[in-house]
C-alpha cells in the first residue's frame, strides 16, 4: 500500500469514525478491497466495528457474522461478543470455541453462557472446552455452562 493510498484511507475512516453512520460503517466493514493484512487497515476495522455495534440496525447482522470469520483475531472476538444475544448465531458461537485464538474462544464460550440457548450442542461445546490448553478459556466454558443449568433450573 503506497504512503499516498494509507493517507487516503486514514482520513476517510477518521471522517467515518467521527460521525458514525450505521450504513456508512457496514459498507466500510464489509467492503472487500481492503487489504486487511496491513497492520493499520486491521486495528481501524476493528474499531470501526466498534463503532457499529452499538448502533444496532438490520446491516449488523451479518456485518458481524461477517467479521466473525475474518482472519484478524480482534475483529472475530469483537463478532462474537455482539452475538451473544443472538439465537440465530448459536451455531457460529459454538464453532468458534475452536478457534485457533484463545481471546476468541473465551469470548464464545461466554457468549453461549450469555444468550440462554441450552441445546445439546451447546452442552457439549461447553463441556469440551473445559480441556481447553488455556486455563482461561476452560474457566469460561465452566463458568458458562453452569450459568445455563441454574438459569435453565
Amino acid at each position: 500500500m503506497t504512503p499516498e493510498v494509507l493517507g487516503q484511507f486514514r482520513a476517510a475512516t477518521d471522517r467515518l469514525l467521527r460521525a458514525p453512520d450505521p450504513a456508512a460503517l457496514a459498507d466500510f466493514m464489509m467492503a472487500s478491497d481492503l487489504d486487511s493484512g496491513h497492520p493499520e487497515i486491521k486495528w481501524v476495522r476493528a474499531w470501526a466495528l466498534r463503532a457499529l455495534i452499538p448502533l444496532g440496525g438490520p446491516r449488523v447482522r451479518p456485518v458481524l457474522l461477517a467479521a466473525s470469520s475474518e482472519s484478524f483475531w480482534r475483529l472475530r472476538m469483537l463478532a462474537v461478543r455482539a452475538l451473544a444475544l443472538d439465537p440465530q448465531a448459536t451455531a457460529r458461537l459454538i464453532a468458534l470455541t475452536r478457534d485457533p485464538q484463545w481471546r476468541v474462544r473465551d469470548a464464545a464460550c461466554r457468549s453461549l453462557g450469555q444468550g440462554g440457548v441450552l441445546t445439546e450442542a451447546v452442552v457439549n461445546a461447553l463441556s469440551t472446552a473445559p480441556n481447553d490448553p488455556d486455563d482461561r478459556v476452560a474457566a469460561s466454558a465452566e463458568a458458562a455452562h453452569d450459568r445455563l443449568r441454574r438459569e435453565m433450573s
